[in-house]
């Protein structure tokens, strides 16, 4: 028996674990290692609510507004199908040609670099434009995503006409897209103010002006041109004209033509008005079950990889900043559909079951073994954990 117990120890002397067993301080330094870098990493590491997921998939979409599907394939859909053909690692090209939209969707090989290839797509299709009618919009080439979701909603709320809303929106809008992380901001409900010039057919055409002649005199005369550089005591300055319309008033008394020395303003030939676009969303929210009411919300999407909570608490200290310097006081901001708040008490819960768990069996092994080695055993879970967390960390994983 002693002859085996010696077998084993001499065994164990020459396993290279019995380097930590010999070197205490190196393994105590080892072990606060792991501990450091585990709680790190848990607090920098990505948290998602499910798992980020490579779907091998881009859309090419195009509208041809009044075409009928057979023109649409013919015009659009061929065209560009052709082009992406000679993207490599395809899989399938389907195409859906419908009344003015043309849908092109591509499937890569599943081990495809994913964003590389959309980039060839993109590529290929700005090489057919040229081929395509005039009158066909831009295409929009996008890779489909998984976790292609709003992480948190702004609804901004105030007794303000719409297009007042929708500045301040843009506004806060330029702010978060700032963020480290976020890929876009989109604004729904929002609606823009605009110039609505009518012109009186026949006075133009007694001063013998055309329609195209008059769009030019005003997109002209609303321009911003740099004319130079002016040194003054080695010291560079530069010069540029701003032209651009500050009021009604000022386009309403541009000079469209001359007669006799005497000038045609734009006012004796047409209507000048502020006008506001049919909107093509309608945003409503209600708070405390009061009745809902018109507003411009924000939509925060965030980047591939970039953490929920992160951008979530961010966004919400860049509204706060916003209120407090430039939003005005009348007006409210709500906070909807923030998926940082569900992540928050699922990580919770997950956190509180994990610590019971290790002190259940922690109990049981000192039940079974004996205190120091059950205390002994029963860390080693959560380091083990810390250890994981670190390796999460370095491969760029997400925990959901």
């Amino acid at each position: 028996m002693e002859e085996i117990s010696r077998k084993k120890l001499e065994e164990l002397k020459k396993s290279p674990w019995s380097f930590f067993i010999r070197k205490k301080p190196i393994s105590t330094l080892v072990i606060l290692a792991l501990i450091i870098s585990g709680i790190y990493s848990y607090t920098s590491l990505p948290k998602e609510i499910q798992p980020e997921i490579n779907i091998p998939v881009a859309i090419v979409s195009t509208a041809l507004p009044g075409a009928n599907p057979i023109d649409v394939e013919s015009l659009i859909t061929d065209p560009l199908e052709e082009r992406i053909a000679s993207v490599s690692d395809i899989n399938s090209i389907t195409s859906t040609s419908n009344f003015g939209i043309s849908s092109i969707s591509i499937e890569f090989e599943a081990d495809a670099d994913l964003d590389k290839r959309v980039q060839e797509v993109k590529d290929a299709v700005d090489l057919a434009k040229s081929e395509l009618p005039d009158d066909a919009t831009d295409p929009t080439t996008f890779k489909v995503e998984a976790n292609d979701i709003p992480i948190i909603t702004f609804s901004l709320i105030g007794d303000r006409p719409l297009y007042e809303l929708t500045e301040i929106a843009e506004i806060i809008q330029d702010e978060i897209e700032s963020i480290t992380g976020v890929a876009s901001v989109d604004i729904l409900g929002g609606q823009r103010k605009y110039i609505e010039v009518v012109l009186e057919q026949k006075k133009v055409e007694e001063l013998g002006l055309s329609i195209q002649d008059i769009s030019n005199t005003i997109r002209f005369n609303n321009q911003s041109l740099p004319i130079g550089v002016v040194q003054i005591d080695k010291l560079n300055y530069s010069v540029r004209v701003d032209n651009q319309y500050s009021s009604l008033e000022e386009i309403r008394n541009l000079p469209i033509s001359f007669i006799e020395n005497t000038p045609i303003y734009l006012s004796d030939v047409a209507k000048v008005e502020e006008a506001y676009p049919n909107q093509s969303q309608i945003s409503k929210f209600s708070i405390n079950g009061n009745k809902s009411e018109k507003s411009v919300s924000l939509r925060v999407n965030k980047k591939k990889g970039a953490s929920v909570i992160a951008i979530a608490d961010e966004s919400k200290l860049k509204v706060e900043e916003l209120q407090e310097n430039t939003i005005p006081n009348d007006i409210d901001i709500a906070i909807s559909n923030d998926n940082s708040s569900f992540i928050r008490t699922d990580l919770g819960i997950l956190t509180e079951n994990g610590i019971q768990t290790t002190i259940l069996i922690i109990i049981i092994l000192f039940l079974a073994i004996g205190f120091k080695e059950g205390l002994i055993a029963g860390l080693s879970i959560p380091l083990t954990f810390f250890f994981t967390f670190t390796i999460m960390k370095i491969v760029g994983m997400t925990i959901n």
